[in-house]
This record gives C-alpha cells, structure tokens and sequence, in this order.
C-alpha cells in the first residue's frame, strides 16, 4: 500500500493548489480554540483534532474527496498528527498542511475568505 506523507504549505498557495482539484476539503481541526483568532476559512469543515484521531474513518467527506487542506491555529501540532492519520488512512489523498494555520492565513494570504466562525460548519456525523 502507498502511503504518501502531507506536504506542508505556504498560505500564499492554498488558494492556487485549492483550484487545481475538483473536489478538495478543507479540516480546520482546532478544538476548544474553534471560535477563537478570528474565524475559520470559508467552505471548510469543523472536525475537532480529538474526532478526527479517535476516528478518522468516520469523516465522511473525506471519501468524496480528491485532496485534504488541513489546518489548526498555528498548524505546528494537531494539523500535522492530524494529516498523518488521515494520510495513513486514505493512502492515495494527497493531504496538505497549510503553514502557519489560521493566524498564517490572515497575515500571509488575504484573498482567503476568512469567515465568522460563531456559526461552525461542523461535521455533525462524528
């Protein structure tokens, strides 16, 4: 079985990498600090650093598909552990750590929609 491992990313190429797939996610896996450094990226999905080690098949979303943005506030650890898990679980998806998480994003990249997150898209399933 192939297992490739996460790239980290610089925020500046999110969005161009973000374009060149048809069906990309993006986690934000950031836990009691959700609501916290002012809102998460818009289109992405709410999946708690804890669900997605207890369960990483459960994420439905992940099956549909074609590559995985994985973000926290920094990025440093619970985006990393949580990209390996889910690069060991999905083999074939190419997964990517954006640099920097949230608090990158907003310096580094502002043609990123950054959104209020009081109202979180998040993943009901788990």
């Amino acid at each position: 079985m192939l297992t490739s491992s996460p790239q980290t990313i610089r925020p500046i190429d999110y969005l161009p990498l973000l374009s060149t797939f048809k069906r990309p996610i993006t986690l934000d896996v950031r836990d009691i600090d959700y609501n916290c450094d002012g809102g998460t990226v818009a289109n992405s999905i709410h999946v708690p650093f804890t669900k997605v080690v207890a369960n990483t098949d459960g994420i439905k979303h992940l099956h549909r598909a074609d590559a995985c943005f994985i973000y926290c506030r920094t990025s440093a650890a619970r985006a990393l552990l949580s990209a390996n898990r889910i690069s060991k679980a999905y083999p074939n998806l190419p997964t990517y750590i954006i640099g920097g998480g949230i608090i990158g994003l907003q310096r580094e990249a502002p043609a990123v929609q950054i959104v209020d997150s009081s109202a979180p898209s998040s993943l009901s399933s788990l």
